[in-house]
């Protein structure tokens, strides 16, 4: 019943904007971005912008798990809409209008992107023969159920009484997978990243049989900023080899990893 409720909603916004006398730039793009969200399958709208520019520019925006597709419109006066989504550790996602509407773009986000815990980092860029740019709407609909974080891969964090009974640090551990400054970004509190805030947590973790991370985060600074679940999500790009550099098994290996969170990176 919310498919059929957001397309009677749509259809009914795209009717009074197409019956209009004069149609507005501004108007215009809303009946191209309408158009757009109509043709592609959701029940909810997750993220609604709307600017007036070339765009371009990096935005991060939370992923709960259910994104189903990212669409825009411009207005009469643009010629081209690109959409971008990048998500860490997977390729970039890429779709542009088509020569016949070069007003709006959908970009289809595959199960894959949807279900990892990675954020979104979105650009939509916006051809645009005039120096102030056009106006453009674009959002992040989402469809089905919101899955669970255990659902997405994230592993439950050890107890007091498992993280006590952990086997001690020995040799270097051999790191199969592990993230670089340029994956910080995508977990990074969205809140905390458009406030230009730094913060920090500690993972403690242990190795479980895949070379994955069990993780628990501590010392979170700022407290109730959102930097420990952040850590926490992070950690799912982990993995050890299952022996250490002392030939011993990494297995329920006490693993405490600092994670410094800054736009800077």
């Amino acid at each position: 019943m919310r498919v059929r409720t957001f397309v009677v909603v749509w259809a009914a916004l795209a009717s009074l904007a197409g019956a209009a006398s004069a149609i507005s730039p501004r108007d215009s793009a809303g009946d191209y971005f309408i158009s757009a969200a109509l043709s592609a399958p959701h029940d909810r709208v997750l993220v609604l912008q709307e600017s007036r520019g070339h765009g371009g520019e990096p935005i991060l925006i939370p992923n709960d798990g259910s994104a189903s597709a990212v669409v825009a419109g411009c207005e009469d006066a643009c010629n081209s809409v690109q959409i971008e989504v990048r998500a860490a550790g997977l390729p970039t996602l890429r779709a542009t209008s088509s020569p016949d509407n070069p007003h709006a773009a959908t970009l289809s986000i595959p199960r894959q992107y949807a279900r990892t815990l990675s954020n979104y980092e979105t650009r939509i860029a916006i051809g645009c023969a005039r120096s102030e740019g056009c106006y453009y709407r674009w959002a992040l609909l989402g469809s089905g159920d919101v899955p669970t974080l255990a659902q997405r891969g994230m592993r439950t964090e050890p107890t007091e009484a498992q993280w006590n009974a952990g086997v001690a640090p020995a040799g270097a551990l051999h790191w199969l997978s592990r993230p670089n400054g340029d994956d910080l970004r995508f977990f990074y509190p969205v809140q905390a990243w458009e406030q230009g805030r730094a913060g920090s947590a500690r993972l403690q973790c242990l190795v479980v049989a895949d070379g994955g991370l069990r993780c628990r985060a501590r010392n979170e600074t700022p407290a109730g900023a959102g930097f420990g679940q952040a850590a926490r999500r992070l950690s799912t790009l982990l993995r050890v080899d299952a022996t250490d550099a002392a030939g011993q098994s990494t297995l329920n290996r006490k693993v405490e990893i600092p994670v410094q969170f800054s736009r800077a990176h």
